[in-house]
Parts: C-alpha cells; sequence; structure tokens
C-alpha cells in the first residue's frame, strides 16, 4: 500500500490515495467518484459559512467531515478512503456500521443518524441476528456495496427535486432497495406522506422567507442593511439562500429566519425520510411552524413600530 520509495513516502507524511488503493479496488473507487462524496471539499470553497469561520474551526469542524473529498497533490486523485475504512484495518464491517456514517451525518442541519436511532431500523438493526438483515446505512444507500452513495437521492440538500427524469430515475433506485424488505404499496405510502412533508415544510420556508423579503421592501432592515458587508459568495448585503449568514447582531427577524432554514426545515424533511417519528415532530416540524410564525408576528411589530 504504501509502496517502497521512501522519499514519496515521507513527502507524503504516510498517507495512501484513492488511486492507491484503486489498484486492488477500482470498481469502488470508479463508483466513489460518481457520488456527492468525491467533491465535499468542492463545496467549501464555495459556502459563505466555511469562508467566514476561523480557520482553526474550519478545520476542525468542516474539513474533518469534507475531506473525504479531498485532492490529493502527489497523484491527482480524489477521495479519503479512510474516512469510513479505519486505516491499516480497512474493514467493511466496521465502515457499514451506523455510527460509521453518524459521525458526519448528524447534527442540527443533518439529522440523518439521530432519525435512523429513533427509528424501526435502528432497532432491527440492534436486535436481528442475522446480519445480512440488519437494516444500516448502507442497507439503503449503498446497495450491493455501492460505493456511490449518491445512488437513490432524488433531492438536492436543499430539499428541491432533481430534474424530472432524474428525480424518476433515482427514486426508482431507492424504492427498489426499499422494496427488498418492504411491499411496493407500503413503499408508495411511505415516500408519498414523506413527499408530502417535505412540500408542507417548504411552504413555511417560503412564507418566512416572502416576510423577510417585504421587511426589506418596506424598509424595515435599513440601518442593519446600511452597516452589512456584502455575502463572501453571492456579493448580496441581504443573502437569504445556502449561503445565509448571521451574527448576533443581526435583526431577530433575520436570526429566527436562519434557524428555520438551516435547522428546523432540513430537520422535518430529513427525519421523514429516514422515518424518525419523534425528530420529525419535537425537532422538525413544531419548531418549523413556531419559527414562521414568530418571523411574521416579528414583522407585524417592526411595521407598528415604524409608525
Amino acid at each position: 500500500c504504501h509502496g517502497l520509495d521512501h522519499m514519496d513516502l515521507s513527502g507524503r507524511k504516510g498517507r495512501v490515495s484513492s488511486a492507491k488503493c484503486g489498484t486492488c479496488h477500482p470498481q469502488q473507487v470508479k463508483e466513489f467518484a460518481a457520488s456527492k462524496h468525491r467533491v465535499a471539499m468542492d463545496t467549501l470553497e464555495k459556502n459563505a459559512r466555511y469562508l467566514a469561520l476561523p480557520k482553526e474551526i474550519r478545520l476542525k469542524n468542516c474539513v474533518s467531515c469534507h475531506k473525504i473529498g479531498e485532492y490529493d497533490e502527489w497523484d491527482g486523485s480524489r477521495g479519503r478512503c479512510d474516512s469510513c475504512h479505519r486505516r491499516h484495518a480497512f474493514s467493511s464491517a466496521d465502515a457499514a456500521r451506523p455510527r460509521a456514517c453518524g459521525r458526519c451525518h448528524s447534527g442540527a442541519e443533518q439529522p440523518q443518524y439521530e432519525s435512523y436511532l429513533f427509528s424501526k431500523h435502528t432497532v432491527l438493526e440492534g436486535t436481528m441476528a442475522r446480519a445480512a438483515r440488519k437494516p444500516s446505512c448502507d442497507t439503503c444507500h449503498m446497495a450491493d456495496r455501492n460505493h456511490n452513495v449518491s445512488l437513490g437521492i432524488a433531492h438536492d440538500l436543499d430539499g428541491q427535486p432533481l430534474p424530472p427524469d432524474d428525480f424518476k430515475q433515482r427514486r426508482e433506485q431507492m424504492a427498489a432497495q426499499c422494496m427488498r424488505c418492504h411491499s411496493k404499496w407500503f413503499v408508495d405510502a411511505d415516500f408519498k406522506a414523506s413527499d408530502a412533508i417535505l412540500r408542507r415544510s417548504r411552504e413555511a420556508l417560503d412564507k418566512a422567507q416572502k416576510a423577510i423579503a417585504q421587511a426589506e421592501a418596506d424598509g424595515l432592515l435599513g440601518e442593519h442593511l446600511k452597516n452589512a458587508k456584502p455575502n463572501p459568495v453571492t456579493g448580496k448585503l441581504l443573502e437569504l439562500g445556502p449561503n445565509m449568514l448571521t451574527s448576533p447582531t443581526d435583526p431577530r427577524i433575520l436570526q429566527e429566519f436562519f434557524r428555520l432554514k438551516q435547522v428546523h426545515y432540513p430537520g422535518t424533511w430529513k427525519a421523514a425520510y429516514h422515518n424518525g417519528p419523534d425528530y420529525l415532530r419535537t425537532r422538525g416540524w413544531e419548531p418549523l411552524n413556531q419559527s414562521c410564525q414568530a418571523i411574521l408576528d416579528e414583522l407585524k411589530r417592526l411595521r407598528e413600530q415604524k409608525r
């Protein structure tokens, strides 16, 4: 794995690239190259929240997970196989454990792991004797050990559906996985319910965003915008998209919208698709609607204050 060139090995600090892994595992490396994991580092360089953080926090927080798509300057390859597989052991069983995925796919903004922990799937994973039947993350997202974890993912990171042809193909891929254990009618009903939850969550987000836009149009954010710095990615003074930033000095209405957009909204729809009932309601749907109402109430208060 490390080769015989000790000068080269020293320069690399002992690291083994994905290209080297590919000499024995070419299919897995090819599949990985087609996945979102491959471009994980690229997304950081275009992310305003990443760019606004101190260097040390970028390294200890963002890069610690996104380095799975790291570029190797020695051979030009992409990917860190040891992000999922322990070095030297490289056990596929270790990498298949839900906790291996949960290290990165967890937290307020991407609660896939927490939702899974409260689902029926994790009950079975912890009690079933036959390992082949235990439903874990890779059961659904890595069919037959396919390292393209993007297979079956029919929405983007913001919950928007992919273009129709791509959506249909991805949905069929995921449904095929579900139907290894469930009937077609069960799978169709579950997708229908989850899709409806996503739509309703999006409606709450859109309603809140329109309220912010109205506050700007009415001149209610004038003092804040006068002192605001341009967004490092979009250049806007008021950015409400994926590159939105927030600070303790922001108006209450913007801080509340940030929580709604970055925490409650993704928490709701991701919990729905991962079948985490408690997370869906108590840390998703209810806080989402409470935040939406708080934004509408704050808009009303600001208007009355301006009179």
